[in-house]
């Protein structure tokens, strides 16, 4: 038992770093040429047409990208306002899912062993890509959360009873779905 309260607060303690290396990126970076300022300018486009169903970019229809991570953008432009933040905000927000989806699923696969779901937590926590890219405005992490939910939905639907089977299934079918809004048929590989 010692070893899991250990694991625990190592897993807190990383947290309260991730949570602060984060804050400090979003503080002292401004979106980042090329990928984040062209899909930000993306969904400004979308906005100001009032066209939210296809993307464009610099008045022509923006095909490259699905158009979830624009529509997440609206919706925190018409909760917050047009602001520079919350596009910077969803990739930090959909890590903190993604790593819920990893302690969970790990929790799931070793259920005898209670420290391993802290432990995930920090591995990924600890990873430097991982923490890079949870503060772009970007696709990855995002497809990220998708793909978990997917794992989970197939765990779900294999460990079941036959007639509780059906749920997991459905969460495949939505991590498929936000999968493929979020970034295409690359959810599927």
């Amino acid at each position: 038992m010692p070893r899991v309260a250990a694991d625990r607060r190592l897993a807190l303690w990383l947290a309260t770093a991730w949570a602060l290396a984060v804050g400090a990126s979003l503080a002292t970076r401004s979106l980042a040429p090329l990928d984040e300022t062209r899909y930000v300018a993306v969904a400004w486009q979308m906005w100001q047409r009032g066209d939210f169903v296809l993307p464009w970019l610099a008045g022509a229809p923006y095909s490259h990208k699905p158009p979830l991570l624009f529509w997440l953008i609206h919706a925190g432009w018409a909760v917050f306002g047009v602001v520079e933040w919350w596009p910077r905000l969803i990739s930090p927000l959909a890590s903190l899912a993604a790593i819920g989806l990893v302690v969970r699923l790990a929790g799931r696969l070793w259920p005898d062993d209670a420290g391993v779901p802290a432990r995930a937590a920090v591995m990924l926590f600890a990873s430097a890509l991982w923490l890079l890219m949870s503060t772009a405005t970007m696709f990855d992490i995002l497809l990220a959360v998708f793909v978990l939910l997917g794992v989970a939905g197939l765990w779900s639907a294999a460990t079941a009873l036959p007639a509780a089977r059906h749920r997991g299934w459905a969460l495949v079918a939505l991590a498929i779905g936000g999968g493929l809004l979020t970034k295409g048929p690359v959810v599927l590989l």
